[in-house]
């Protein structure tokens, strides 16, 4: 649930080898919102990045955000447009986990896999999927 910087490896370049090699277009799931990427939700209380206000804390986020993810693994915001003009190819990439919040982030809610993840927002799902809300 959520991702740390010490998983990449065992948890996405051994489980998928070769195809790590290529740019992976990512999304952030349900199951991304977890208690190994706590400070996802509630980046105001622990921020790495702030950028034009907006302030960011989550690991699979790019590095420019303040991540830790590997160079093919592009996730550049939580909602975001992307193109590939050689190939006439566009994409929209839109966080729509408000919709499973709270009882599916982590996989099983605030009682389980994103206990920590509300725990940075004072305990309160409401604020925590108050914010997931901008996306949708």
């Amino acid at each position: 649930t959520g991702q740390d910087c010490n998983l990449w490896y065992s948890h996405w370049q051994e489980i998928y080898g070769e195809l790590t090699n290529f740019k992976w277009i990512t999304i952030m799931g349900n199951h991304d919102w977890g208690n190994s990427d706590p400070w996802a939700l509630c980046s105001w209380n622990n921020p790495r990045k702030t950028i034009n206000g907006t302030t960011y804390a989550a690991d699979q986020l790019n590095k420019d955000k303040g991540g830790c993810n590997p160079q093919n693994y592009y996730m550049p915001d939580f909602a975001y447009y992307y193109t590939i003009n050689e190939l006439q190819f566009e994409i929209i990439g839109l966080d729509e986990n408000a919709s499973d919040c709270p009882n599916g982030l982590g996989g099983n809610g605030p009682n389980g896999g994103s206990s920590e993840l509300f725990k940075d927002c004072g305990y309160s799902t409401s604020v925590g999927c108050g914010w997931l809300n901008k996306f949708t």
